[in-house]
């Protein structure tokens, strides 16, 4: 990997493409990959692209890197090609080739330079510049970016991260490439955008929910279903590939179909409610849209003013783009910019919130030792708070939560929200739902019975029948009842340090909050397995057993207390005895290794009819009960 310098965000696009003659080519995809055919040239930014037609008639796409790409960042955009094959195999991308010795990439040097050589398969189509764009197309296309986004969701790779100029993020590096714009209207007007950038986008933007995104959806890399104008039917070129803020993804596309000429606007809402419609968008996202639309024109005509100069040659490619971007700055620069923005929001069904970010500051006009006092004096002393110096939070989006002066705060430790905060599909249904009924179990309904059923499909067994409870206290609570109607026993076994709720019955449960001397004699503890710091670690033979044994000394505790056992409750997750993961075991996917063996210790010792109860979730109040295993 050494072969190939290291990319930088300048440097891939300052380094000239590779200059191989077609018979080389033709040379290259003989030797690596052993295809003979027609080839043909395929234009690009800093690669040298190759169409190739083989003789039993498959195309493929040759790829001669440039000399100053990283081997790590050709490794991670392949990654990710087979990434999305597995989630979305449906998606029109192109499919990695491996070479005669079964390598994704060989390196080949050429006039003293090493550069890379790939092959994907060549997606048909016509590209979008030989279209006319048109409403169906528009949404088509953003439908197709947003499943892209969707099958990338979730995928890293080490070189994601890496530098790239044409990445939103780093469009601040703008200004170092303004002199390059020599007209004095057209630099005022770029300056303009880059101040807008430094003070208004940047700072949010690093707060916005980030992945790997395509990064690059202009009609270059956009192909269009040859038998049918209005359908996008493939999308290539995932060079840029890195990752940033999702909604970049949009804003990249929205740039290049943001014709002034034609009602701009609802084009782009066009865009933006297809893509909504796939994957929903946040109303944060929506209102940074617009400036980031007009950031990323003022990016092309900034970089293609300075490679313009030096690569003369490839000069129409590179300026292809300018006068499309050059409108847009225009027509931002004298567009009511809340016009756009209330538009997008109306296109996505979106009520603007006026009371979050800036505006929540706004309204915070008590301070924290104030707040505090009237917490203990309404809510009382014993609501305790997180940390010395509490956060005084007034919002939250995804896994972000936001204080009064607008900081955001990675939330790793909050047990309530399981998706994130703020999320539009939870935040729609619960606005749905009361808008539509309000009221108890009493009465015939077809939701709560549905939802039900689909969660009794995804549990083993015979465990097909819900009891809806409020609070995981009351799940807790509900479960050693059934124990101890089934068992017609008392005692329960909990581990060391456990959380199970709050109510009279699950107090007890809870070891981390009685002391010793308020505890009941129905309750014997166990330590948690703990590899790491507790009685038996890694290097301790069968840590499992060991951990498991514990249990015959609590149900002795138990018997010597005149309580037999009903429910052993334990956290598949631990976090109150330490954050504690176990390996899953294949017999009772629910249930880590150690939980099997405690269990089958009492099972050794009791009949069948025992009732094991296990918490799968520690922490996060999700509860099931397995009557017998």
């Amino acid at each position: 990997m050494t072969a190939i310098a290291a990319t930088e965000t300048h440097e891939i696009l300052q380094s000239p493409a590779p200059t191989l003659s077609l018979n080389e080519a033709k040379q290259v995809a003989l030797d690596v990959f052993g295809i003979t055919g027609d080839l043909s040239p395929l234009v690009s930014e800093r690669d040298q692209n190759f169409r190739v037609r083989s003789d039993n008639g498959e195309a493929y796409v040759l790829k001669i890197s440039n000399s100053a790409e990283n081997l790590s960042v050709l490794d991670f955009q392949f990654a990710a090609l087979r990434h999305i094959a597995q989630q979305d195999p449906t998606l029109p991308v192109p499919k990695v080739c491996q070479s005669i010795s079964d390598e994704d990439v060989t390196l080949f040097e050429h006039e003293g330079k090493h550069h890379a050589i790939r092959m994907l398969t060549y997606l048909e189509g016509r590209p979008l510049t030989d279209c006319e764009s048109n409403s169906a197309l528009r949404k088509s296309m953003a439908e197709l970016l947003a499943r892209l986004g969707i099958a990338l969701r979730g995928f890293f790779h080490p070189a994601a991260g890496h530098k790239l100029l044409w990445d939103l993020t780093h469009a601040a590096q703008m200004r170092d490439l303004l002199i390059h714009i020599t007209d004095p209207d057209k630099h005022s007007l770029a300056a303009d955008t880059e101040d807008n950038f430094d003070e208004k986008v940047l700072p949010i933007l690093r707060g916005l929910r980030a992945q790997v995104i395509h990064n690059d959806l202009n009609p270059d890399n956009t192909l269009v279903d040859t038998s049918d104008n209005g359908r996008a039917s493939g999308v290539i070129d995932f060079g840029d590939l890195v990752h940033a803020a999702l909604i970049n993804d949009l804003a990249v596309a929205a740039a290049y179909q943001l014709d002034v000429n034609n009602t701009p606007i609802h084009t782009v809402c066009e865009l933006v409610s297809a893509y909504h419609n796939v994957s929903p968008l946040f109303e944060e996202e929506l209102l940074l849209l617009p400036d980031l639309i007009r950031t990323r024109a003022l990016m092309t005509v900034a970089i293609s003013a300075w490679r313009s100069k030096s690569h003369p040659e490839n000069f129409d490619y590179i300026t292809g783009h300018d006068d499309l971007a050059w409108n847009n700055l225009q027509w931002f620069a004298q567009t009511n910019e809340s016009e756009l923005t209330n538009a997008l929001l109306r296109s996505c069904n979106i009520e603007r919130q006026f009371f979050t970010g800036k505006d929540n500051i706004d309204k915070q006009d008590i301070s924290n030792g104030e707040l505090i006092e009237n917490r203990v004096r309404y809510l009382g002393e014993s609501l305790s708070l997180t940390y010395d110096n509490p956060l005084h939070l007034v919002r939250g989006d995804g896994v972000w939560l936001y204080d009064t002066k607008g900081e955001a705060f990675l939330d790793a430790y909050n047990n309530v929200p399981h998706v994130g905060h703020c999320h539009p599909h939870v935040a729609s249904a619960i606005a749905e739902q009361a808008a539509t009924l309000n009221t108890n179990t009493r009465y015939l309904h077809t939701t709560i019975v549905e939802l039900a059923q689909r969660l009794g499909d995804t549990l083993p067994g015979e465990l097909s029948v819900c009891m809806f409870v409020c609070t995981g206290s009351e799940a807790n609570d509900l479960a050693l009842q059934i124990a101890r109607t089934v068992s017609d026993a008392r005692g329960a076994i909990v581990t060391e340090f456990s959380y199970h709720g709050n109510s009279v019955a699950t107090r007890q449960l809870s070891t981390e909050d009685v002391p010793l001397d308020e505890r009941e004699d129905w309750i014997a503890t166990i330590p948690a397995p703990d590899t790491y710091a507790g009685l038996y670690r890694e290097d301790t033979p069968n840590p499992g057993e060991l951990y498991a044994a514990h249990v015959e000394t609590a149900v002795d505790t138990l018997n010597k207390n005149s309580h037999s056992l009903a429910a052993c409750i334990l956290d598949s997750a631990h976090s109150s005895d330490g954050i504690l993961i176990h390996p899953m075991d294949t017999c009772l996917e629910s249930i880590n290794v150690w939980e099997r063996q405690a269990a089958c210790a009492l099972l050794m010792r009791y009949s069948q009819d025992l009732v094991v109860w296990v918490r799968i979730c520690g922490g996060f109040n999700n509860t099931m009960s397995y009557p017998t295993l």
